[in-house]
């Protein structure tokens, strides 16, 4: 099927008839009438496993940063709900003051039939954005659908329309790195850049499985913002964490880390699922200064946070030191000092 009727049309997927077609769910006041129903069927997930070399990070990081995005089929409903919560967290940087409430959403997907469960696919994925976007009582006000390959993106209409927060480290002493994850999820592989760089097949992606803790830390990081605590910050989603410290080095900046803690709190996934996970988040840069307040409006709001480290003036790298200090007992050590 080559034109836009995938998008209209009624479905049956793995033999249950679907009440609305993707772009009704999507927001479409109606829905065209006397169009066939498309019989699709769900891919089977495939079980992951693979092993990891976690001396291999810089190797599989420079792998990842050539890897072109792209939506794996099987995924997509996953990947649908992933990518809008990464639009919608780049929203934070923005200059002005506004809430998650004040944010509109657009729709602009590319699809077409690329073969069986491919439009079982479109479905989900309709499904699963329009599923988060009720959750998060955000409009869509706008969609766009194209015939062509795979591709989902979202605009969203927000008041702010400038960065009031840098993207690269900026050059303070003894600042702190932290990541907030935006989701409970654990760390999973699925669909991930890595995972399509290793031929990974198989494997869970992370999901967006808890709203109401997407909205608070979203509530609680954007008064940061707000309130001029952020130097530097990045969303993170495509190659996952360690691709988004990367890309906030610059000529002569770059930072210390340590994963201890990190890792420490999800001790069923290894050092390089937790580096390259797409999970939805941020990784914001606070004077050291700031870190007593920043602790306590975090933990006030029941937002979980990792220290992953320090800014430093060393030739724009990235450096993994491992320690047998957890990041709260270095805290101490700083308080002291």
């Amino acid at each position: 099927m080559a034109n836009k009727a995938i998008f209209n049309s009624p479905y049956v997927i793995d033999g249950v008839s679907k009440d609305m077609s993707p772009a009704r769910l999507l927001g479409a006041e109606e829905q065209q009438c006397g169009l066939e129903a498309i019989v699709d069927e769900s891919f089977d997930f495939c079980p992951g496993g693979a092993a990891l070399d976690s001396s291999r990070i810089w190797d599989y990081l420079q792998q990842v940063k050539a890897c072109p995005g792209g939506i794996s089929l099987p995924y997509a409903g996953a990947q649908a709900r992933c990518i809008l919560a990464r639009e919608l967290i780049s929203t934070l940087w923005k200059k002005g003051h506004f809430l998650l409430e004040n944010l509109k959403i657009e729709v602009d997907w590319t699809w077409s039939d690329v073969g069986a469960g491919s439009l079982a696919a479109l479905y989900q994925a309709a499904e699963q954005a329009a599923d988060l976007a009720d959750m998060l009582d955000l409009p869509v006000v706008a969609r766009k659908f194209r015939i062509g390959s795979p591709e989902i993106a979202y605009k969203i209409h927000c008041p702010g329309k400038e960065d009031t927060v840098p993207h690269k480290f900026v050059d303070v002493a003894d600042s702190w790195l932290i990541y907030l994850p935006f989701s409970t999820d654990d760390f999973h592989l699925g669909a991930s850049a890595l995972a399509d760089t290793l031929k990974l097949g198989g494997g869970v992606a992370p999901n967006m499985e808890d709203p109401d803790y997407f909205i608070d830390c979203y509530e609680v990081l954007r008064e940061l913002v707000e309130d001029g605590i952020v130097l530097s910050g990045s969303d993170v989603y495509r190659g996952g964490l360690i691709a988004a410290l990367d890309r906030m080095t610059q000529k002569g900046t770059g930072a210390v880390l340590d994963f201890t803690d990190l890792c420490a709190a999800y001790p069923q996934s290894d050092l390089v699922r937790i580096l390259f996970a797409e999970l939805p988040g941020a990784v914001l840069q606070i004077r050291d200064s700031d870190f007593d307040y920043v602790d306590a409006e975090l933990l006030l709001q029941d937002v979980m946070y990792f220290p992953l480290g320090h800014v430093c003036n060393n030739g724009g790298k990235l450096e993994i030191h491992n320690s047998a200090k957890t990041a709260i007992s270095a805290i101490v050590d700083s308080l002291l000092r």
